[in-house]
């Protein structure tokens, strides 16, 4: 058996734990070094590094190893085949869980037959965990730059796809691009709930420069390099979403999405974090929560900002009355996973809620349009990494 072959059980056992994703190496660096598995629960980040036998050597090169992956991961296990462990010297054994204990790290056991693990040793949240090593394994398991969407819909971001597709040449720059979408739309297209303080023309090359943003941000058109210029493409997965809307543009007011596009807008989403960490939210709270605004019910004080609010554990209290506040769903995920923007990307998908079609269970949030975030609170890392 290749050592490879135990990432794969490893890398399944993560899985059916809720990690998600799991990635096996050379997929994530922890300066410069590379974890064998690594996976994502939330904030959690657990790493496992794992070994084809056990023996002092190996016992050495691995905890050697796992200290470096503490400073990117909130918990680090070591892991051997559970075969080898038990031929093992008695004394290498003691070793491997005192040097463990004290660094706090853990042991998986590998049983080979049928493809299980067993928690030798419990791990301990990393000491050594570094805030910007942190912040960077997170971005390689999420695998892109934290999506923003801001001020844009879904009818924008399947317009200017369908747009693309029509056009003649394969590449254009953006600046080409919006020019074609200011001529060939009218302008009270670009300004659905649109509530700019800037003048009608500014208000609409916004809304024209957010949509192509947008599609940029959730890969439906490409940025390529040509002669050293930065032209877009329309991608695969663009063209998909082209070829599944089967409509002509309505020039004068957005079309709502078809059950097709609807469909395939709802599952696409779910690859990036944020709404699954919006679902894991909705389903706790079981209810329909407010976009935007926590809000008091007992002296109806509401703010869009978190720092307003005193927190008491999970919950969010009324700095005029000391009321418990019926808290918003930006905030929940704030208060569960730090500082982030979260509010245009909810709105973003709030809309294909609104209708009766979608792939997963996903309650309809609140209206209350139109409020952006100040800075938000964050609490200390080791507060709201889980």
């Amino acid at each position: 058996m290749r050592e490879e072959d135990l990432y794969a059980i490893v890398k399944e056992f993560l899985e059916a734990e809720g990690f998600y994703p799991v990635k096996t190496t050379p997929s994530v660096k922890i300066r410069g070094y590379k974890p064998d598995v690594v996976g994502l629960k939330r904030k959690k980040i657990v790493c496992v590094e794992v070994k084809l036998d056990f023996n002092e050597r190996s016992l050495m090169e691995a905890v050697t190893q796992a200290k470096v992956y503490m400073l990117g991961t909130t918990h680090v296990y070591i892991a051997f085949p559970s075969s080898s462990w038990q031929k093992g010297r008695k004394d290498i054994k003691q070793l491997a869980e005192k040097l463990c204990n004290d660094a706090g790290i853990g042991i998986y056991l590998i049983n080979t037959e049928d493809n299980t693990l067993k928690e030798q040793l419990k791990p301990k949240f990393s000491p050594l965990l570094n805030l910007d090593d942190y912040d960077s394994t997170m971005q390689q398991l999420e695998g892109r730059e934290w999506i923003l969407l801001e001020n844009t819909y879904p009818e924008y971001i399947r317009d200017v796809c369908i747009c693309l597709s029509k056009l003649d040449k394969e590449l254009i720059s953006r600046e080409e691009l919006s020019k074609i979408l200011s001529e060939k739309f009218d302008g009270d297209y670009w300004l659905k709930k649109s509530h700019s303080p800037a003048e009608r023309e500014k208000a609409i090359e916004n809304r024209i420069k957010r949509a192509i943003t947008g599609a940029i941000e959730l890969g439906f058109i490409d940025e390529v390099e040509e002669e050293r210029e930065n032209l877009l493409k329309l991608s695969y997965i663009g063209n998909i979403l082209a070829q599944l809307a089967d409509e002509e543009l309505d020039t004068q007011t957005p079309k709502e999405l078809n059950d097709k596009t609807l469909a395939f807008f709802s599952a696409y989403l779910l690859r990036f974090p944020i709404y699954r960490m919006a679902i894991e939210i909705l389903q706790e709270a079981k209810r329909t929560l407010p976009l935007g605004q926590s809000l008091c019910r007992r002296c109806n004080y509401n703010d869009g900002d978190i720092k307003k609010f005193r927190q008491k554990g999970k919950k969010l209290i009324c700095p005029r009355c000391g009321s418990n506040v019926d808290t918003c769903i930006v905030h929940l995920l704030q208060l569960e996973h730090g500082k982030r923007e979260y509010w245009w990307p909810i709105n973003f998908t709030k809309t294909l809620h609104d209708k009766p079609l979608h792939i997963f269970d996903f309650p309809k949030i609140g209206k209350l349009d139109g409020i952006k975030l100040k800075k938000s609170y964050v609490k200390p890392l080791s507060k709201w990494i889980m």
